[in-house]
C-alpha cells in the first residue's frame, strides 16, 4: 500500500510509469481488494464490564456486564443492556433497552431515548431520570421498581410495571 500511495501521489513518478510497473501495482490492488472482501460486514457490537466517563459508539447492540456505567454517553443501532448501574449520562437507541438500575439516590440526571416503538426496561429507577420514546418524554421525580416504558395505540408514554 504504501508503494502505491508514494508512486501515485507524485505526478513525477506517475509520468515514468511503465505497462510492467502498472501490472505490478495492479497485482498489489487486488490483494488489496481481496483482504477488504474478507472484512465482516455484519454489525459491531460492544460488550464490556464497565464503563467510566466514556463515549460508546456502536451499530449493533452495547452489553454491560459488570458494574455498569458512570458518566457515560452510549449510542446504539440496536439493543442496549446493562445489568448493573447506568448512573449519570445518555443512551441513545435503535431498539429496546434494559437497564438493572438508571439514576442515582442523589438525583445523577440520566437519560435514555429509543426509537418509536420501541421499550424501556428498568429495574430500579432514581428521580432525575429522563426516559424518552420516539418524541415522547417522561421525567422521573420517584424512586420507582419495575417500570416497562412503551407507547400505547394513541402515541401517548405509559410507564408500566413487569
Amino acid at each position: 500500500f504504501r508503494s502505491l500511495h508514494r508512486v501515485f501521489s507524485n505526478p513525477a513518478v506517475i509520468q515514468t510509469l511503465n505497462m510492467d510497473a502498472m501490472d505490478d501495482y495492479l497485482s498489489e490492488l487486488k490483494e488489496i481488494a481481496s483482504y477488504c472482501q474478507g472484512i465482516p460486514q455484519g454489525k459491531g457490537n460492544i460488550t464490556l464490564n464497565y464503563s467510566l466517563n466514556s463515549k460508546l459508539r456502536a451499530s449493533g447492540q452495547v452489553k454491560i456486564l459488570g458494574k455498569g456505567c458512570f458518566n457515560t454517553e452510549i449510542k446504539a443501532g440496536a439493543r442496549v443492556e446493562i445489568w448493573g448501574v447506568f448512573r449519570g449520562g445518555s443512551i441513545y437507541a435503535a431498539n429496546d433497552v434494559y437497564l438493572q438500575e438508571m439514576g442515582s439516590p442523589g438525583g445523577a440526571r440520566t437519560l435514555v431515548r429509543v426509537a418509536a416503538g420501541r421499550h424501556i426496561k428498568v429495574v430500579k429507577i432514581w428521580p432525575n431520570s429522563i426516559l424518552q420514546i420516539g418524541k415522547r418524554i417522561t421525567s422521573i421525580d420517584t424512586e420507582r421498581d419495575r417500570i416497562l416504558a412503551y407507547l400505547d395505540s394513541e402515541n401517548n408514554l405509559v410507564l408500566g410495571g413487569f
